[in-house]
């Protein structure tokens, strides 16, 4: 049900992109042409200076920061220089935040040698993905004199970036990496000077903001409606037989077999960002249990009416004293939901432990995600 909305969602986007290809983008181009030759080649740095800054001729208007964007995006339209940009700033996003590779399959399994990028570029997977971001960056262009569109085109796909695993960073992320495509391949009339530079970041601002909005706004949908009412309190009964007979087990046993998976899935990727700790140690008892505190609360904070809306609240000192940064979230919480539903069966039998009762089960480690992650950054920022 969620890849088939979300498959839905980006077919809308390609098909609302595709509207504007041929006659209608020959309209949209040709009145964006006539923008460009008032400002006599706006791209042209000494001109811009002229034009932008000190504004010496009443008749050539000067341009806001979408606007200038948008010339500047048409002029690379021209030049066949969007892609190249899209192409490049994934290839520097994935080498250079390597924990972020597995949020697409076309990445997970990339081998750091000299050819990686070109067997990136025969990927369809990869191809249409950096489609789909073109699509997006050519709705916004289109849609740039009406900023309620923008806004709702935004947050929609903030709403369903969800079901992709992501996170409010992953668009700070996308914004300077898009930055630095440009800048390291842009030259000449095309490249990147201080007032285009603030332009596109004004408009990466505006991107983020919406897009973090829709995110959230299906954040709160979800830790409200994920469970109901009549799981939860077939959920809970389970959980009080533990509690009240192998609670430290439990324990012991998830946190081990999560670590375990988490680590294999790390070297499988090539990614050096495992979680080592000695089942002996006193982190690791200390980290099981804080782990079975934060299930035991999240069980016990469920209600009715919000379901785990309140739940940020209650785990705050957990994530500060658990704060890990380095990891992959999406992973890490794979392998803690196999682990629990795991450990949940060798205690209460595979019998009890029956699929549906498993799903229901895994909600309970995405609502922990769900929670624990954007509570993690925002203590970040609070620390920094």
């Amino acid at each position: 049900m969620v890849l088939q909305l979300v498959q839905k969602t980006m077919e809308t986007v390609m098909n609302n992109a595709e509207s504007i290809s041929n006659a209608s983008e020959r309209r949209y181009l040709d009145e964006k042409e006539a923008v460009r030759v008032r400002t006599n080649n706006i791209t042209s740095p000494s001109f811009r200076h002229t034009t932008l800054e000190t504004n010496d001729s009443d008749d050539i208007p000067e341009l806001d920061d979408m606007q200038l964007a948008r010339a500047h995006w048409i002029q690379l339209f021209k030049t066949n220089m969007q892609a190249t940009i899209i192409h490049n700033m994934f290839f520097y996003l994935l080498k250079k935040f390597k924990h972020i590779r597995p949020l697409w399959h076309f990445s997970r399994n990339i081998d750091d040698n000299m050819s990686w990028t070109e067997t990136l570029r025969r990927d369809t997977q990869f191809a249409k993905h950096c489609n789909n971001v073109h699509a997006a960056f050519d709705m916004i262009m289109e849609n740039a004199d009406d900023p309620e569109a923008i806004s709702d085109l935004l947050q929609e796909l903030g709403a369903h970036h969800f079901f992709y695993e992501v996170y409010e960073p992953h668009f700070e992320v996308f914004h300077h990496s898009f930055m630095e495509s440009m800048r390291r391949f842009l030259h000449g009339t095309e490249a990147l000077d201080g007032r285009l530079k603030n332009a596109w970041n004004t408009i990466f601002e505006e991107i983020k903001s919406n897009m973090c909005h829709g995110l959230v706004a299906q954040r709160y949908s979800y830790l409200s409606q994920c469970i109901t009412p009549k799981e939860m309190a077939s959920m809970s009964a389970m959980w009080n037989k533990i509690r009240v007979q192998r609670i430290e087990e439990i324990g012991s046993n998830l946190c081990e077999l999560a670590l375990q998976a988490y680590n294999k899935q790390m070297k499988e990727m090539k990614l050096d960002l495992s979680i080592e700790l000695d089942v002996q140690s006193d982190a690791f008892i200390e980290l099981s249990q804080l782990i079975i505190g934060a299930l035991d609360t999240t069980i016990e904070n469920y209600n009715d009416e919000n379901g785990f809306v309140d739940l940020p609240d209650q785990l705050q000192v957990f994530v500060h004293r658990s704060l890990v940064l380095e990891v992959c979230p999406s992973v890490l919480r794979k392998c803690f939901t196999e682990a629990l539903i795991s450990a949940l069966v060798g205690v209460l039998g595979s019998t009890t432990m029956g699929n549906g009762v498993k799903q229901t089960w895994s909600k309970i480690g995405r609502v922990l995600e769900q929670v624990i992650f954007p509570l993690k950054l925002a203590l970040t920022t609070i620390s920094k």
